[in-house]
């Protein structure tokens, strides 16, 4: 884990209450949302967007922490900033919210805004970082917490911890494993920002790569263009809850759920069900 601390915690501020606006989404939002609710950290507001499904669980949780609780879509309306100006945030966290923030957004908050991003900076770039790290064959994920700027996951890194992959995780497994490194990763930061002893670390624009949001038809596998460990990659990397790798057969389209390599050699043409067991195909 890369942590940029100086020893500087009798600065001015060090001691003053933080007050946060907490933007979230999913497993990610919720499971920093509930690390900060008991920690000595003010939740001012809690928003999420309209296509969480798990609405009702944080409005409990902003409940508990007597926050503010907003459903909004569009972070950079009227709206939006005003709710951060309302609720005196002095730092805002997007934690798994869907949304690129622009710099009036980015302004309001005194100490800024900071994005909780599942992806090793700058190589892991842009959507979906987990799902490609997997099918990319990477045998260990970085998850990263960065402050940020008008750029797309282009700030300055707080904080960055690796997190070792096996063949046998799928995205279920790798997401369940960065939701639990977030919070106490989250948490560092935010003492370090409030006893102002944490520095960033500017990325290096000559090793950025960015990758783009997948769709589920992006899920076709392609036998003869690619090796067993590439499908089996794929399939992992797409499986539940995510619309899962597929294919056909007999025209019927077959989504494809687990698998794991043979440790049989097998010969013949891509694709094709030569046999079928107890075990599998």
């Amino acid at each position: 884990m890369a942590l940029m601390i100086s020893d500087s915690s009798n600065k001015k501020g060090a001691h003053e209450a933080l007050r946060v606006a907490v933007f979230a989404k999913g497993d990610r939002g919720l499971a920093c949302l509930s690390a900060l609710a008991k920690s000595e950290f003010k939740v001012s507001v809690v928003v999420i967007p309209s296509t969480e499904t798990g609405g009702a669980v944080f409005a409990e949780l902003a409940k508990q922490s007597a926050s503010q609780f907003l459903v909004l879509d569009n972070p950079n309306s009227i709206q939006g900033v005003s709710i951060l100006e309302e609720g005196m945030a002095d730092l805002a966290i997007l934690a798994g919210y869907p949304a690129i923030v622009q710099r009036k957004f980015l302004e309001t908050p005194r100490l800024g805004v900071i994005n909780l991003h599942a992806g090793k900076l700058p190589d892991y770039r842009g959507s979906s970082p987990l799902n490609w790290a997997v099918i990319n064959n990477e045998d260990k994920i970085s998850i990263s917490i960065i402050k940020v700027d008008e750029g797309v996951d282009t700030g300055p890194i707080f904080a960055e911890q690796a997190i070792e992959l096996s063949e046998h995780m799928t995205i279920a497994d790798v997401h369940k494993e960065a939701n639990k490194h977030f919070p106490p990763l989250l948490l560092q930061v935010l003492r370090g920002i409030k006893n102002q002893s944490i520095d960033c670390a500017k990325q290096l624009e000559t090793d950025a790569c960015y990758y783009p949001l997948r769709f589920p038809n992006d899920g076709l596998i392609l036998w003869d263009q690619k090796t067993a460990r590439e499908v089996l990659n794929y399939i992992r990397a797409l499986t539940r809850p995510y619309p899962c790798a597929y294919t056909y057969h007999n025209s019927e389209k077959v989504f494809l759920i687990s698998a794991e390599l043979s440790k049989r050699r097998f010969k013949g043409v891509p694709g094709r069900v030569y046999r079928v067991s107890e075990k599998g195909l």
